[in-house]
This record gives structure tokens, sequence and C-alpha cells, in this order.
């Protein structure tokens, strides 16, 4: 894809730059609400705008660059004290903000950058008188042999350059009067010549451009190779040029330049007589790498210490030291399967031992890998203080988010995958669960609310919960709201207990909202977070109580790649339950089956459990009366209630190596994907919360039954 003469790439570092610096500024402009007072968080602000503003403009987006321009204008204004923190302010900020992601967006999706930034514009102008450019006199401004006298390094860099046959030019560039853009052009002018030679000097100063105290005129001194016809070229490929001159420099003419109010020697040997620093680009700024560009912007770029990865590069490189991870346990059976044949032999020692030094290796390579995919679960926190923030703004409601373990680190396809379910899971919360502030003041209770979103690590999962001291979940307007959906009987309601008649909140389509808001959707429930967490092998529970609030609990593998499996045989299949799942497992006991409402429970201790037999899900045809009567059982528990699963054998414990189902399979219902083990097997990896959905259900009309009978 190639925009105006930018290549793919140039678009491709532009986008990643312009990403960063929109989601420093979401996060930054929400948290500036809170603490008007952060000098250094509205410097970031500022910059961030300012970076943007630079970047966009000199690739051409110039809807982007005036957008930021006036946001710029007002961050200045606050910078300057002239203008307070509002919440007007902040909703004008953000309203602009979220105008820059749809022309960031547009542009990744090969559009145009165009959007009607009109309404934003006024909303910010209805806030803040836009604080106009300070521009430098160019009556006084200095000129460019002055510049170039009083800083004796770019004189003998100057001659230097002559000295080794180069061209030296002084290159003088007027701006259009009418332009908005003359920082901005003065910037393209140099990087453009930047690509063809060195900039020595200019005026004015680097630091001149970067505040936009600039007029309509550029001095540059500039060495290079190519002859002045070739500069002015350059130079005049730029827009909003009105002149483009370019002459012979010469030691002897700049030697005449007249004297300074100050001796250079008095001064940073970097600045120039009146004080303006000169721009030393040196030859590491040639070309037009977009990052050279961010430079110039007043966006300072560091010494790089990581570099960016194709995410599909990196799952394939994963998908790779998954295959070596199988091998190796293959050739980790072989090994020991010639060492009992040929025991002795010193060949096959030396096999042995290099064997296990492979082993080493590819473990120490997998642990590697698996740090390369671990992102710190910050990167998503930090994205819903704007979501509260919008929620609590539409609901009128006030909101304090506070979160907890943002260094927390989790797979990326994890993050990925629980993104919408916690966006759910916290409109919910302000929408439903907190009260407005007037219900608050009668309820004695605090404003503003709080909501609490934390992470940590535990017993080698990733636990998430979400608290807020809201109304809490009413267990009977659950009972209630459930016969009214015709989800039980009246009569089944009466004996839920409290913990089984909150958890009907997960039920597809269940709400107890007194009407539909625009905020929280429609006809979308809870039942949509229980399905996104099991689809990465996760748990969710909740606990509630009315008046103080509610607790969600999310229990996460660290990764989708691998996991800790129990390998189970079932008819002439080999499968394997995710451990997370596991309660416990035991062999079957024959006389503590029953059949109770049509369906087979188990008797284990003092609980009624549902039974499910594994051969009748995956292999229905491969029953017999034997196999009915005998097994072994794996309780698992990914709701409110376990759930007993019949298997013919338990085999071990082992760590799985996870493979999709190719799309030509399409869903298999209790199936999540596959593995291989090492002698070439092939293991189907069990949904154990799709498996046992059905089984759940049923669970609560037995334990009704069993409730009414007894």
């Amino acid at each position: 894809m190639e925009i105006d003469g930018m290549d793919a790439e140039e678009l491709k570092v532009f986008l990643q730059e312009a990403e960063e610096q929109i989601q420093l500024l979401d996060e930054s402009i929400v948290r500036l609400e809170r603490e008007a007072d952060n000098a250094d968080l509205l410097q970031d602000i500022f910059r961030a705008a300012h970076t943007l503003k630079g970047s966009s403009g000199m690739l051409g987006f110039q809807t982007m660059a005036k957008l930021t321009h006036v946001m710029e204008d007002a961050l200045d204004k606050l910078r300057s004290g002239s203008l307070t923190v509002s919440t007007e302010l902040v909703d004008a900020l953000l309203e602009s903000l979220d105008a820059l992601k749809l022309m960031k967006e547009s542009l990744a999706s090969g559009g145009e950058a165009e959007v009607d930034i009109a309404p934003m514009v006024a909303a910010l102008r209805d806030v803040v008188e836009p604080a106009g450019v300070v521009v430098a006199s160019e009556e006084t401004a200095v000129s460019l042999e002055a510049a170039v006298a009083a800083d004796p390094a770019a004189g003998a860099r100057a001659e230097a350059a002559s000295a080794e046959g180069l061209n030296v030019h002084k290159v003088r560039i007027v701006i259009e009067k009418g332009s908005d853009w003359a920082a901005v052009r003065c910037l393209q002018v140099v990087n453009e010549l930047s690509g063809l030679g060195e900039v020595i000097c200019s005026v004015p100063s680097q630091a001149e451009i970067e505040q936009e105290k600039v007029g309509h005129e550029l001095q540059l001194l500039f060495a290079t190779s190519e002859d002045a016809d070739t500069a002015r070229a350059a130079a005049s490929s730029i827009d909003d040029l009105q002149l483009v001159e370019v002459q012979p420099w010469s030691a002897e003419a700049d030697a005449e330049a007249p004297p300074t109010e100050e001796r250079a020697a008095d001064k940073d040997p970097a600045e120039s007589g009146s004080g303006r620093r000169a721009i030393d680009l040196g030859p590491e700024a040639r070309g037009k790498d977009p990052r050279k560009q961010l430079e110039l912007a007043g966006h300072k770029i560091e010494t790089l210490q990581s570099i960016r990865v194709d995410v599909d590069r990196l799952d394939a490189l994963m998908n790779l030291v998954g295959e070596l991870v199988i091998d190796r346990t293959r050739v980790a059976q072989l090994s020991k399967a010639l060492q009992a044949q040929y025991r002795g032999d010193s060949q096959i020692e030396a096999l042995s031992e290099t064997c296990a030094h492979i082993e080493k290796l590819v473990d120490e390579l997998n642990e590697g890998m698996m740090a390369v995919r671990m992102l710190p679960i910050g990167t998503l926190f930090s994205k819903f203080p704007r979501l509260v923030r919008d929620v609590a703004r539409a609901t009128g409601k006030i909101v304090d988010l506070v979160t907890e373990g943002e260094g927390t680190e989790i797979d990326r396809s994890v993050i990925e995958k629980i993104k919408d379910p916690l966006v759910h899971m916290l409109r919910n919360a302000v929408d439903h669960g907190i009260e407005t502030p007037e219900e608050r003041e009668a309820a004695g209770k605090p404003t503003p609310a709080r909501i609490e979103l934390s992470a940590r690590h535990e017993q080698g999962q990733i636990i998430i919960t979400l608290k807020d001291d809201g109304k809490g979940i009413d267990p009977q307007a659950m009972r209630e709201a459930a016969v009214k959906k015709h989800l039980i009987t009246a009569d089944m309601a009466k004996r839920l207990s409290d913990i089984e008649a909150i958890n009907l909140i997960f039920e597809a389509g269940f709400s107890t909202a007194a009407k539909t808001t625009d905020v929280s959707g429609r006809g979308v429930g809870m039942d949509v977070v229980k399905a996104g967490v099991a689809a990465v092998n996760g748990i969710v529970k909740v606990s509630s109580k009315v008046g103080v609030g509610t607790t969600f609990t999310l229990q996460l593998p660290l990764t989708l790649a691998t996991f800790r499996g129990l390998l189970v045989q079932s008819g002439n299949g080999v499968y394997a339950f995710p451990l997370s799942y596991v309660q416990e497992t035991g062999r079957l006991d024959p006389a503590a089956v029953e059949v109770i409402v049509d369906a087979e429970v188990l008797r284990l201790r003092d609980d009624v459990l549902p039974l499910l037999r594994l051969s009748d899900v995956c292999e229905p045809s491969s029953k017999n009366g034997q196999q009915e009567r005998e097994g072994f059982i794996v309780i698992v528990k990914a709701g409110v209630k376990p759930v007993a699963v019949v298997v013919d054998a338990l085999m071990e414990q082992q760590e799985i190596v996870v493979k999709t189902l190719g799309d030509y399979i399409g869903h298999t219902e209790g199936i999540a994907g596959a593995s291989i083990l090492g002698d070439g097997q092939v293991v189907l990896i069990l949904d154990v919360a799709s498996l046992v959905g059905g089984a759940a259900q049923r669970s609560r009309s037995v334990a009704l039954q069993e409730r009414s009978i007894s």
C-alpha cells in the first residue's frame, strides 16, 4: 500500500508511533482530570500531542495535524496557567482523541485520514480561546552568517566538508504567508535535504522550530555531493514554499558577518549568538525515516533496546518450538528404549547424554519463547479508566477505578481474548451495579463509588478480581427474573440457594435490569462473559451481598500455547483434561450411580453430582454394557456445581502443546483442540466448559428434585 508517495514501511512506522502516542494521550488525559496539578503529566500529554502533530503534518495527514494543533493550543494554555483543568475540557480533548483514533484506523485499513473535525475543533475552542502560535520576529531574526560565526564547530565542519570536495550551500526558504504549517514545513525541508547530505546548522534553531517560534523564513548551511540545482529541486518538493534560494558558501564571506552581542565562548557551543540552538543533525539523521521526522518534531528517540516483531512471525516461531517439544519427548522415549536394549553400550550412553542436553536446551528455548509472548496485563488495564469514565458520564454516576497488579504478566493471546469479557463486566458494573449519587447518599455510602480491578499470579494461574461497592445482586430478584423468563418454575425458585440464584446471572439472555440501555447493550448478558472466559480454559466466579457490592473472580491460564493436562482413555481415543478444571479423580463405584429426572447422577460423600460419560459425547457408537458400569471418574468444575465425568482409564499428567483444529474440521462440541504425544499418538483436548454445560444445567433440576424428595 502506498499513500501519496509514502511506501508501506513508512506508513507502518507512522501508524505504530501514532498508536503509542494516542494510547498515551488516552490514558494520561483521563488521569489529568484527577491530577490537575501534576505538571509532569501535563508535559507528557503536551509532548505526545506535539509529536503526533509534527509527524502527521510532515507525512501529509493535514486533518490529523490540524486537530492535534488545536489540542496542543489548549494544552499549552494549561501549561502556562491561563487555563485550568475542567470536565468540559477533558470531554473535548477525549472527543478529539476519538477522532484521531478513527483517522488512524482508516489509514491502517487503506483509507484516507479524513474525518469531520469541525465539531471537535468547535468544542475545544468553546472551552479555550485559541492559543496563537508564537512567531519569531523576522526583523530581529539572526542571519545564517551570524549563527555560523557564533558557532565555531559549525564553521569548522563546513570548512572540512569543503576540503573533502563537497559542495557547501547556503539555502534560504521563504514559506507562503498564508500557511498554517510554517514549523512543519521547516522540518520537512530539513529532512528532505538531510537525504542528500548533511545539514550543518539552521536558523531558526531546532529548539525554536519545536516550540513553533518560527517566522516564514528558514536558512540552512548544507553540505552535499550534489549541485545547487539538485538541492533546490529537493527543497522545492515541499508544499507552501514561496521562494527557494541556493547559493555557494565561503568561509571568507562568513568571516565578514556582523558580530553578535555576546561572544560564542561565553555561551553553550551549540547555541547561536542570539541564544538560538543550531540544528546539528550529522550523518545519522540522513534519509526519510519517519522516526527521524518524529525526532525533529520533539520526540527524542533513545537508543533502541527492543525491536518490533509481527505477531504472525512470533506465532509461527512458537509453533516450531512446540514441534520441538513434541520431538524432544519422542527422542527421550527412544533413548530410554535403546538404553534398556543395549545397556552398557558406550555409544548409547553418549547418545543418552546428548539427548539429555538437547532436552534441556529445548526446555530453555520453550521457556524463552513463552517469556517473549508475555505482556504485563497493565497494557489491557490502562484502557479501562477511559471506559469507566465514559460509562459513568453517560449514566450520571461518579466512579473511581482503582487498578492493582498491572505488572502481572500473561500471554498476549489470553489478553486479547479476555478484553471483551472484562469490558462487558466493567460496563455492567457501572451501569447496573453502581448506584446514582443520590442513591448512595441515601444509603450512607461515599461518593464517588469505587471499582477495584486487580491481577495476581497464584499457583500457575492468573487471578483477576473485579470488585465494586455498589448495590450488590439480590438473590430474590434473580429468582423472580428466572421464573419470569421461564428458566425455572416458581417451585424450583423457592428451593434455590442464594449462591445458585446469584449464579443464574450467567444464563443466556438473563438480566434483572428494569430497562435496557445503550451503555451495556441489549440481549447480551453475563453468559457472554462466561463463554469468553471458558474459551481460554478459564473459570469465572461471582459473590455478592446486597447493599455491599459484588466481586467477580476470573481464573485464567498463563498461556494458551501449553498447559498441564490429565490424560485419560475413553473407548479408542486418548483425551486431555486441563488440570485447572480437575478437582479429584477416582474409581467409579457403580453402586453410587443413580438416575434422577432421567439423568444419571453420582452420590459422592454428602453431595449429588451430575454424571457425564465421556464415551457418550466422543464415541457414542462404542458403548457397551460392561463399560457403562465400570471405569474411573474425573471430577471437574467449570461453574457452581462440580460434574463427574466417567472415563475408561486414567493415564498420566503431562505438559500438553496445543494444536488448534483446522477450519476444515469446524467446531466440534466438547473439543477445544488437539496435541501429539511423544509416540506420535493424537490427543484431543477437551473443552470442559462446553462439555459439562448441559450436565451442569441438568444438575440444577436434579438438585431441586432432591430437595423436594427430602
